[in-house]
């Protein structure tokens, strides 16, 4: 019983083995990649560490040690790769769609910089990248001037069914505080900012 039970462990260890390269064989066949070389800076996306929705989703960077050769000689599509951020991690054999070459701000290739012809004026863009902001020159508005009031005769009903007309005075000015914006909106500061 014993030696069947062996034999069991034996089998069920060659099948899983077969199954991954087969696995494996099927998911690299296709593969057209830029190998990396040793050295090399690269960003890992390591799925583990972003639980959460805004965590970034690639970590690093890391430095690639080797490119892991499959033993039939085909190049190799896994690397083994080293957090540079922490001296005491192990290096993790990553496959390639998982990396992507690091670039920093401080790379040592030099790119040309490009100078803004001088006018005086700093170069603006709109938001939206899609057109130059143009600067113009316009006023700012003045406060609104407070008009006369106005008033007008309201009909009020008592118990009785009998009108009687009162005038009441419906303010129509503008605060002397407030701005009218463009669009003919006015716009006054909060009631703890007025002056009194």
């Amino acid at each position: 019983m014993l030696g069947r039970l062996r034999a069991a462990f034996t089998t069920v260890a060659d099948n899983i083995q077969s199954a991954g390269a087969q696995q494996k064989h099927y998911y690299d066949r296709h593969i057209r990649h830029v190998a990396y070389q040793p050295n090399d800076l690269v960003w890992v996306d390591l799925p583990s560490m972003s639980r959460h929705k805004l965590s970034p989703k690639w970590t690093g960077p890391y430095k690639v040690l080797s490119r892991l050769d499959s033993s039939a000689g085909d190049i190799g599509v896994t690397y083994k790769v080293k957090d540079l951020l922490d001296s005491r991690s192990k290096p993790k054999v990553i496959h390639y769609n998982r990396l992507k070459p690091y670039r920093s701000a401080w790379s040592p290739d030099p790119r040309p910089v490009l100078t803004p012809p001088q006018t005086g004026r700093p170069p603006l863009t709109a938001l939206s990248g899609s057109r130059p902001y143009v600067l113009h020159d316009f006023a700012v508005p003045k406060s609104v001037e407070p008009t006369q009031q106005i008033q007008e005769p309201v009909q009020v009903e008592l118990s009785e069914g009998s009108e009687v007309e009162s005038h009441v005075e419906l303010p129509t000015e503008q605060p002397a505080t407030g701005m009218r914006t463009r669009s003919g909106r006015s716009v006054r500061p909060p009631l703890r900012y007025r002056v009194v």
